[in-house]
């Protein structure tokens, strides 16, 4: 697992200058030293020159030898995997402002205009702003704007990021580059049951970013989390109490521009009296990006093979039915294969539509309901996902790719909120 940071800090502190080749160089004499710690920080400082550094380093490579060539190769794979998660992260966006006694909407579309990023903002009240603010990220930003004023608020709904009248309200949030965890709702209630006195912890919240491409899954865990009455809402207590947690997950239910998922977390307990804040909440959301795919099978013209097998590996693919209705495209394709533990970890987003230009769009949808078969060769199992695509004006469905994630990796951004006050 890496911090959430890393990857684009390496790749923002890539030179401008054109003579890359000659650092590449004087890099290597360092490395070929016999002080291991100049040798390292040689390797990190070819690293730190970023993609301009590639061919260089590949000319250097194919004239090294021992451990000099082994360290220099070390350096190229770091430099190409920071690439694939840039892209996948997206490079943090940075703002600065010098707002002095600004009208509201005035700074609301001074902070789009310097982030390159739209927000909605309409009919929001009076009242100027007054903020400085050098080489901020966009979320710590935007919600610096809006604590200065007062009474608006910031909202993510869909792919929109909104400014709206409404008070400030400051809630538990974490920024991480291109990334906010914000929690935006905690409630804890006492109700009998059977004549048994019960109490509810929930939590509910929001990991939001601001671009790159949509995490593969999210998911949320505390170290600590205890409410002011000494209750560890982590830990199943006597008398059946249970906990629940959730993480949000690109499926069906959230549209894939969307530009946040949801996290929740709920626990039973047994308290003796109500509590009214949380004590303790610390812990972390592991975020799950697919940094590199490979496709495995590509069905041209998919709308007039219906029901013809397509080998994969292990799995084999049919498309059942294709309807396109305007832009929006509609499938039903089987998956079927003898190993199941294969079948169960293709997923809609594993396909995607190539249009006539092509452009790739992935899949969202989901698992329609398995079937199984017996045959001479044993069981096999299929699943059948219904599959929805919108696609641009003007292309047309030229083939269904069938990708598979070669490299994913976990992302960790931690938190540490205390003395937080219940709904």
């Amino acid at each position: 697992m890496i911090r959430i940071l890393a990857a684009a800090a390496i790749l923002a502190l890539a030179p401008q200058d054109s003579d890359v080749a000659a650092k590449v160089r004087g890099f290597i004499e360092q490395v070929r030293s016999e002080d291991l710690q100049a040798a390292d920080d040689a390797v990190l400082g070819i690293v730190r020159l970023g993609p301009p550094a590639i061919e260089p380093l590949k000319i250097e490579i194919a004239k090294a030898a021992g451990d000099t060539k082994f360290r220099l190769e070390a350096a190229l794979k770091q430099i190409e995997r920071n690439i694939r998660r840039e892209r996948a992260m997206g490079t943090p966006i940075r703002v600065t402002l010098a707002l002095d006694d600004r009208p509201v909407a005035d700074a609301v579309a001074e902070l789009a205009r310097a982030s390159g990023r739209a927000i909605d903002a309409k009919d929001l009240p009076a009242g100027n702003v007054t903020l400085k603010l050098d080489r901020a990220t966009f979320w710590e930003a935007l919600d610096a704007l809006c604590k200065r004023h007062g009474g608006v608020m910031w909202r993510v709904r869909g792919p929109r990021v909104s400014v709206e009248k409404r008070p400030y309200r400051d809630m538990p949030k974490s920024f991480q580059g291109n990334l906010i965890l914000f929690l935006d709702e905690m409630s804890a209630t006492q109700y009998v049951q059977t004549g048994n006195k019960y109490g509810t912890f929930s939590v509910n919240g929001q990991l939001a970013w601001i671009q790159g491409t949509r995490p593969q899954q999210a998911s949320l865990a505390f170290d600590a989390l205890e409410d002011d009455k000494g209750v560890v809402l982590t830990r199943q207590n006597e008398g059946g109490a249970f906990f629940i947690s959730s993480s949000g997950v690109a499926g069906a239910e959230t549209e894939r521009d969307n530009i946040s998922l949801p996290l929740a977390y709920s626990h039973r307990t047994l308290p003796d009296e109500a509590a009214e804040k949380l004590a303790k909440c610390r812990g972390s959301v592991t975020i799950k990006y697919v940094l590199e795919t490979k496709r495995l099978l590509s069905i041209a013209n998919p709308g007039t093979v219906r029901g013809q097998i397509h080998e994969a590996g292990k799995v084999s693919v049919a498309v059942q039915d294709l309807k396109v209705s305007g832009r929006d495209v509609t499938l039903r394709v089987d998956v079927t294969s003898r190993d199941h533990a294969e079948v169960n970890t293709v997923k809609p987003g594993d396909f995607c539509i190539v249009d006539s230009k092509g452009a790739s769009h992935a899949a969202r949808g989901s698992s329609h309901g398995r079937s199984s078969m017996y045959d001479a060769q044993g069981l096999s199992i299929t699943s059948h996902f219904g599959l929805n695509v919108t696609l641009p004006e003007g292309v047309e469905v030229a083939s269904l790719d069938f990708t598979r994630p070669t490299d994913i990796e976990e992302i960790v951004v931690p938190f540490d909120f205390k003395d937080l006050p219940f709904k």
